[in-house]
């Protein structure tokens, strides 16, 4: 019986069949997968996203509300200064000024440990209120100047802490009620300079 011979060549491609097949048949089960270093990357990221996406929608608009407030009461007090016709109104001005700009402040860094962005510019309606005072001067600046910064966008202010306040709950309702005392007392002392106001202009 005579054997069949095979060529060197073919046996050698045979060979290369048998190895490489299995190779590529493990290629076809290969799956992409992430690293336990990104499992673990990932869920570190997640816990530093900005706090705004995690802070509740009506947190996040009572610092804007807020801020806009604030500003309001500061520009007008600067108009005060210069426009106002009574020692009362300046001094109310005076006192303003000082405790808005020092809320304000506290306000953005507030605001920006929770990741808000606080408007650097009055809304339509405050700016529209701004440019009425602008306008004014003597006793009628100073009636507008009570009734609008001593009365109005105080009770505004303090409404809006309210309705945000919780000495038990987050950074911001812990914040909200802590100012609502001297929002209070802000409030009164505006009103007592609107009935001061309105006495001496009707005498």
């Amino acid at each position: 019986m005579f054997k069949r011979s095979i060529p060197r060549c073919a046996r050698g491609l045979a060979v290369a069949c048998i190895v490489v097949t299995p190779l590529l048949a493990s290629c076809d089960r290969v799956e992409f997968r992430t690293f336990p270093g990104d499992s673990i990357r990932d869920s570190i990221v997640s816990k530093i996203l900005p706090a705004s996406l995690a802070l509740a929608p009506l947190q996040r608009d009572f610092l804007t509300e807020a801020a806009q407030s604030s500003l309001f009461e500061i520009e007008a007090s600067r108009v005060a200064l210069a426009r106002g016709g009574s020692a009362a109104v300046r001094r109310f001005a005076e006192a303003t000024l000082r405790d808005r700009v020092s809320v304000d402040t506290d306000l953005e860094q507030l605001a920006t440990s929770v990741g808000v962005v606080l408007p650097t510019r009055l809304s339509d309606e405050f700016q529209a209120r701004l440019s009425v005072l602008e306008q004014l001067t003597g006793s009628d600046f100073d009636r507008a100047y009570a009734r609008n910064v001593g009365v109005l966008a105080p009770e505004q202010a303090l409404a809006a802490f309210e309705r945000a306040a919780d000495p038990d709950g987050a950074r911001v309702q812990r914040f909200a009620a802590n100012q609502i005392p001297a929002l209070r007392a802000h409030l009164e002392q505006g009103r007592r300079l609107a009935s001061e106001v309105d006495r001496t202009n009707m005498a």
